[in-house]
């Protein structure tokens, strides 16, 4: 059965599910249909949506405006126009039934840990951003097609390059990979010493390095201790971190 057939013989018509981030907002009302109709215990179904990051990334969910760390999706009706989806190409190769982790939509991971690689923000063939909920909306589509295939030219994603990720300092890269595997660790439902202060502080130094102010020169200095080139913004961009690309993202978190 296609996703969206699925969806609307337990949703209904009027129910608003493929125009909206709905693992972000995952409303009380999608959640507990689906348990019912999966079979799933509702703790665990409860656990698949990025409020489990409530209280370590950001201190209280809010549905609207951007959400500390988590990456934006851009909605447009259907469509995705931010890039807001990564993933890891070796994850998805590896795995027997393909799925997408809820880190994958974390602002910080910019890099897998398993596989020593970028997480990749857009199909490698065709640039389309991942939208996995629409693989089976091609005319033609079977059902069955696995999640890691791009829903615009069909290439499967898990063939992308694993390209190890740069390294100007081997402890600031360890401290990143560090949180990287704490997060991971929240995300499995483990406790970790995830300090929230630690993240207070690295927001607010990338909100000054993503920042336009001509008097600031934090952004040329740190680029010259790391012996960085000058990072670039890309002004068409809201000035967040959570609307920039990966290797940008990647690199503000390093000098932060």
């Amino acid at each position: 059965m296609k996703v969206q057939t699925f969806c609307n013989l337990i949703f209904g018509n009027r129910r608003q599910v493929w125009n909206r981030d709905i693992d972000r907002l995952a409303p009380g009302w999608l959640v507990e249909t689906l348990s019912v109709h999966t079979g799933t215990p509702i703790e665990i179904a409860r656990k698949t949506t990025l409020q489990v990051f409530e209280g370590t990334l950001y201190p209280r969910f809010h549905p609207t405006g951007t959400l500390l760390w988590i990456q934006t999706m851009q909605m447009y009706h259907r469509q995705r126009e931010g890039l807001g989806q990564q993933y890891c190409p070796g994850c998805l190769a590896e795995d027997v039934v393909p799925y997408f982790r809820k880190t994958w939509r974390v602002s910080l991971k910019t890099f897998c840990l398993r596989h020593a690689c970028y997480l990749l923000d857009r199909c490698h063939v065709c640039g389309a951003s991942v939208a996995f909920h629409r693989v089976d909306m091609a005319q033609g589509a079977l059902p069955d097609v696995a999640l890691s295939r791009c829903h615009q030219c069909g290439e499967d994603l898990g063939s992308g390059p694993q390209h190890a990720p740069r390294i100007w300092d081997e402890d600031a890269f360890a401290a990143m990979a560090k949180i990287i595997d704490a997060l991971d660790a929240v995300a499995a439902g483990v406790q970790t010493p995830l300090n929230n202060s630690t993240l207070a502080v690295l927001r607010h130094l990338s909100a000054m390095l993503l920042g336009q102010r001509r008097k600031l020169n934090l952004r040329a200095y740190l680029s010259e201790c790391f012996g960085v080139e000058e990072i670039l913004i890309d002004r068409r961009k809201r000035a967040t971190f959570e609307a920039q690309g990966i290797e940008l993202r990647h690199t503000i978190g390093f000098v932060a």
